[in-house]
């Protein structure tokens, strides 16, 4: 089903402040944070609202434990205040997630080296609502998940991170938030070529792919949010333009509880 809704009349010859080209979760997160500070929007997605990346995550909203190994400090604290503030308004679809990682004899990071990971993990996240992180000997371990293999644990460690249960609705949320602080929000509405010159990108030519309409959208600023499809965005403007984005694909099974399955992530 089609969605239009916001500055229908600005069609007709105004100036956006911002374009947003793709309504996954990053595109109607930006559009509502400029509608919100008092811009003129406008968000275009040319299937359903969260359709592509963001209808197949893992679902987890983490700060990116593994990234303290590479040092990626800024990245994780900024993610991890991005978790807090997801914790907090929208409680209704993002939860706490316990986890627990079991420590063995032959692991490459051992009890040091864990533990030191999550006390940086915790400092970084200085303000959370989640529990702190926990030391677990052996048997804790065993007690939280008897189904693990004994032979060579040496103890395990109890954090928290978050989970997303229908990440589609946390992105229909954003764009619902976008249109009631009055930005033009509509689906299925393709951009098909870029207005303006070789140096200089005008405004966007929009295809509505139900009807066929065509019709034009100006605006100070255009944002490619396309994720996969950034590219091929790009290219509207330059056929010339490389590919930047290389794509990766992983697969998550997800099955029904089942008599020794993990009681925690």
């Amino acid at each position: 089903m089609a969605v239009t809704a916001g500055r229908q009349d600005w069609m007709s010859g105004g100036i956006y402040d911002l374009i947003v080209i793709g309504g996954g979760i990053n595109g109607a997160g930006i559009a509502r944070d400029a509608a919100q500070r008092g811009m003129n929007v406008a968000l275009l997605e040319k299937n359903d609202f969260s359709s592509g990346t963001t209808q197949a995550p893992t679902r987890l909203i983490h700060g990116g434990l593994r990234y303290l190994e590479y040092f990626e400090f800024s990245l994780v604290f900024e993610s991890l205040q991005e978790r807090e503030i997801l914790l907090r308004v929208a409680p209704h679809l993002v939860h706490p997630l316990p986890f627990v990682i079991p420590i063995y004899a032959h692991h490459r990071r051992g009890p040091l080296l864990v533990n030191l990971g999550m006390l940086g993990y915790d400092m970084l996240s200085f303000n959370k609502s989640l529990p702190r992180y926990r030391r677990l000997s052996a048997a804790q371990v065993r007690e939280l998940e008897p189904g693990l293999d004994p032979d060579g644990l040496r103890g395990g460690v109890l954090y928290y991170d978050a989970q997303v249960d229908w990440p589609e609705r946390l992105c229909l949320a954003n764009a619902l938030a976008a249109r009631q602080s009055g930005a033009y929000v509509r689906n299925y509405s393709q951009v098909v070529g870029f207005l303006g010159t070789a140096e200089s990108v005008e405004g966007v030519r929009v295809r509505e792919t139900l009807t066929g309409k065509e019709y034009d959208l100006r605006a100070r600023l255009v944002v490619n949010a396309a994720g996969p499809w950034a590219d091929s965005v790009l290219q509207l403007h330059d056929a010339a333009e490389p590919r930047r984005v290389l794509g990766t694909k992983g697969i998550h099974v997800v099955v029904a509880p089942f008599p020794g399955a993990p009681r925690h992530a």
